[in-house]
């Protein structure tokens, strides 16, 4: 848990005011007296100059897209190459403190780390371990950290993400002393620097393990267990009882830190190393099986174009007759993918088409809004679509079959 920052701000105020007056002389005759006497002008008063507010913010804008915010009173900043800023600590401390962030083109986070950290020495005393990226939610990085004690009284940690097309790293250096105060300032300013970076042009997708997500299930066996893989590198693990889980490269780790658990996929199959028994589970649905064009089943009449969306998960979704007829049923709606291996949507437009003899039509709305999910059955190779806008729930669910034509 990071520490709060108890950072006393100095703040100077300095207030000068000079006054200056001019004297009047005593008249020297009657004449003298009896003419107006010119006044001199009093002196202005000089402006009181208050203190210039102390700058406890600054921020670094890199070309690359990402945005870093530092307190300029203990941080120096500067470029470092040409896609990299250098944040310096001036404080007082044990020794060198500081944390270089920058982005490396065309190479993916592993191979960016391995290039950094084999000047660290001895591999061996180096700890690996992954986790959510900083300045995000839902992005992977990967984390290598030599300890104090291994390197001449400074600790180096990198932190790698794959960012765009290419990676993203922090290189940390941190040195501690026996001053637990100043070792506090100086961590907090460090993960300061760290945790404000933000990205304002967007993060970019990460497909290092884009087909990781599903849902799996257990093959064989007396018990039903199943795993659940999100985009965001959370799931579920239902074994006796449902755990929330954070998912990498390799490991299935609980939330809290109490358990992990080894895996590996090999196509549609996970296997999970439980006590030294790797248990099978193989994929229910993924979001890669419901892309392509659809026709129910038995006449073939009514079909759906299925196709990934801009963003991912998601896909545009059209249902509507697939003869040249002068009116047409009509469905668009854009559904999501979801853990449970079904796509659901709840935008419907439900529009009855007529079409001109030129070509041109008019649409008439039946409904929007209108709700419903589509499920894909790998074992069956159909696809079920419950349109939950049908009140006969006999009715509700068509069956689809893949083809090959266009729609």
């Amino acid at each position: 848990m990071k520490n709060s920052k108890k950072i006393i701000a100095l703040l100077l105020m300095l207030a000068m005011m000079f006054l200056a007056a001019g004297c009047g002389e005593t008249s020297q005759s009657a004449a003298q007296s009896q003419q107006p006497k010119e006044q001199e002008p009093a002196a202005e008063e000089e402006p009181s100059t208050p203190a210039a507010e102390e700058q406890t913010e600054a921020e670094f804008i890199s070309p690359d897209g990402w945005r870093i915010i530092y307190d300029p009173r203990l941080v120096e900043c500067s470029e470092s190459g040409s896609n990299g800023a250098l944040f310096i600590y001036t404080g007082e401390s044990a020794g060198a403190n500081l944390v270089e962030v920058f982005y490396v083109p065309d190479k993916q986070p592993e191979e960016a780390l391995y290039d950094l950290t084999s000047s660290w020495g001895d591999q061996a005393d180096i700890t690996r371990s992954e986790g959510i990226f900083p300045g995000t939610d839902d992005k992977w990085g990967y984390w290598r950290f030599l300890p104090m004690e291994k390197n001449y009284g400074t600790s180096r940690t990198a932190i790698a993400g794959q960012y765009h097309s290419g990676s993203l790293l922090f290189d940390i250096s941190s040195s501690m002393g026996e001053d637990e105060a100043q070792n506090m300032l100086v961590s907090d300013t460090l993960s300061g620097i760290i945790d404000s970076i933000t990205y304002p042009d967007g993060f970019g997708p990460q497909d290092m393990y884009s087909y990781y997500p599903g849902v799996y299930r257990q093959v064989g066996g007396e018990t039903d267990y199943s795993v659940v893989l999100k985009d965001d590198h959370t799931g579920w693990l239902h074994f006796q009882d449902s755990k929330d889980i954070l998912w990498g490269s390799a490991e299935l780790t609980d939330v809290l830190g109490s358990f992990s658990y080894e895996f590996t996929i090999e196509g549609d199959s996970l296997y999970v190393n439980m006590d030294g028994d790797w248990v099978e589970f193989e994929r229910e649905v993924s979001a890669e099986d419901y892309p392509g064009n659809w026709a129910e089943k038995i006449s073939e009449r009514v079909v759906i174009s299925i196709t990934p969306a801009e963003e991912d998960g998601w896909f545009d979704v059209l249902v509507t007759w697939r003869e040249d007829l002068p009116q047409k049923d009509v469905y668009t709606m854009k559904a999501q993918y979801q853990t449970d291996g079904s796509l659901y949507y709840e935008d419907c437009l439900y529009v009855i088409r007529t079409f001109g003899e030129d070509g041109s039509y008019e649409d008439e709305e039946q409904y929007r809004d209108g709700s419903g999910l589509f499920w894909y059955d790998r074992d069956e190779e159909v696809l079920y679509w419950t349109d939950y806008e049908v009140e006969d729930k006999e009715e509700r669910v068509q069956t689809f079959i893949r083809v090959d034509y266009e729609i």
